[in-house]
């Protein structure tokens, strides 16, 4: 039976037998093969502005607005407050979403 994945939440729904390591490296492809497919988003975001909003840094990692709202409260993940404003690093990003593929992110914690 395949890994099943609530793409609202990205948290593994189905996935029968399957060992915290296997969890591990199922996480680490997903980020690595985003990475690969929306680095060019990145890039170009990154070189026009400094910052995005959180609806811009959804649409360049590929998820919902809402979800990226619960990221953006994930410890360590590169917010600026501007008055009200909350913004997302674009650089802070790239270096948040490399450090989450090396240690193998895994949204369900």
């Amino acid at each position: 039976m395949p890994i099943v994945v609530d793409r609202r939440t990205g948290k593994i729904i189905s996935a029968p037998e399957i060992t915290q390591e296997q969890r591990k490296l199922f996480w680490e492809i997903v980020v690595k093969n985003w990475a690969e497919r929306n680095i060019d988003k990145l890039v170009e975001l990154y070189v026009e502005k400094k910052t995005l909003s959180v609806a811009e840094a959804a649409q360049v990692v590929g998820v919902s607005t809402r979800y990226m709202y619960d990221l953006v409260k994930t410890e360590g993940f590169p917010t600026i407050r501007v008055g009200k404003r909350l913004l997302v690093s674009a650089k802070g990003l790239e270096r948040w979403l490399d450090e989450q593929a090396q240690k193998g992110w895994n949204p369900d914690g």
